[in-house]
Parts: structure tokens; sequence; C-alpha cells
């Protein structure tokens, strides 16, 4: 009996082996192969004439998910307008490091959305995308700082702390929102004027955090706005140049 229960289970055994290496040898399986890949740098948005906050970096890893160095890479701007620079952390850009990473920094030099790829001729077809914004740069900055909770009145911060800014007709207002609530609440901001000079155009901006609104008055007066979403407010007053 006890040899019977032995050949049994031996039997038993030597199938499952037979099935993991049939499943092993299966042609559906996919197997890893050398990929290039984004690890930062899509999505900023800056100045004109600005560089970037951060570089874009690309990746290249082997079968065995590690870098590999020594791979030309080849950026190229690809929409709108800006220029290559050297990287800000010593990340080489045009071959990969010894961990596989190259890096490139940018300056856009016109507004609008920029792309800018990157390819290397070890991966015939394969494109890695970033795509960036370009913004005028403003004469005068105004930081909305939340509450502690998403519908506590926000806070207008201009330049002397003031909520009330005074600027020449043409000069670009920009509202940033750079963080959450003090209780680390995600809220949003809707500078929206209650009152625009006769002849201005309206202030209507909706931010989310680390967003940014833009406005340049086009005639002398004065807008009253607030924070629609959460309370608050300030001025904005344009003389004439």
């Amino acid at each position: 009996m006890h040899d019977r229960w032995l050949t049994f289970a031996t039997s038993l055994a030597v199938g499952a082996l037979s099935l993991v290496a049939c499943a092993r040898d299966t042609p559906n399986e996919p197997r890893l192969e050398t990929r290039m890949v984004a690890v930062v740098g899509d999505g900023q948005s800056a100045y004109v004439d600005t560089t970037l906050p951060r570089d874009f970096v690309i990746q290249m890893k082997g079968p065995d998910r590690k870098g590999v160095p020594n791979v030309p890479i080849e950026w190229r701007v690809t929409a709108g307008a800006g220029e290559l620079l050297p990287s800000l952390h010593d990340v080489p850009m045009s071959v990969t490091n010894a961990e596989g990473f190259a890096a490139v920094a940018f300056r856009p030099t016109a507004l609008g959305v920029i792309t800018v790829t990157a390819t290397t001729a070890a991966l015939p077809g394969k494109v890695v995308t970033f795509n960036v914004g370009a913004r005028r740069k403003p004469g005068i900055v105004i930081r909305i700082v939340p509450g502690f909770d998403c519908g506590d009145p926000s806070t207008f911060v201009g330049p002397n702390s003031s909520s009330d800014v005074t600027v020449s007709v043409g000069t670009v207002v920009e509202w940033v929102y750079p963080v959450g609530g003090i209780g680390g609440f995600t809220c949003t901001a809707h500078v929206r004027s209650l009152v625009a000079p006769p002849g201005g155009a309206p202030l209507d901006g909706l931010l989310a955090v680390n967003d940014y609104f833009q406005f340049a008055p086009d005639v002398p007066g004065t807008w009253d706005y607030i924070d629609a979403f959460n309370g608050g407010g300030g001025t904005l007053t344009a003389r004439a140049p």
C-alpha cells in the first residue's frame, strides 16, 4: 500500500512539473524587452524665456528591469518653440548613464503648448513625448492663501502683503493657488469680479491646486473681485501708463 501511494504521489509531482514547463513555453506569454520610459518632466508650466523647474528625464530599461547605459538619445522640439539645455542635475543629455538615465533641461521661447520628444536608434519607432505650457511672465503675482479647509475665506496676498493691488494698464497680473488648506485639504478657487470698470473685461479664473490665472487690465479703473467658492476678496486697480 505504501509503495502504491508513493508511486501515485510521484506521478502527480511529475505531471505538475510538466504543466509548469508547458506554461513557461506558451507562445502567448509576454516577454520583457528593452524599453524607454518617461520618468519625470511632463505637464509642467513656466514663463516664456524661463527654464522649466524640472528636467525631462527618460530611462532605458533592459529585460532584467535594470538601467541600460551608453544608449544614444536624441531630443527634439516637435511643436512650439524652445531651447534644449544641459541637465540641471548633471545627468547626461545625449547618452544614458550607468543607471540608464538621460535628461535635458528646457526653456520655452514662445507662448502655448510645446512638445519635446526623445528617441533612440536602439528602439526604432519608439517615441517618448513631453508636453509643457509656456505663459507670459507677469508684472505682479497675487497668491491665494486658502483657509483652514475648503469653504473658509481665502486671503489674497500681493506685493507688500496687500490684497489691494495697483498696476498700469496692460500689466500682466497672475493669481496663483500654490497649496491646499492649512489642514491639508485640496481645494479650488474661483477668482471672479463683482465690479469691473466701464469697458473692462471681467475677471473669471478657475484655479486648482498649483494652478494659475492671468489677466491684463485693458482699461483704467478698479476691479472688485472675490473667491466665489470660498469667500475673501481684493481689488485690482489699473492706471493709465
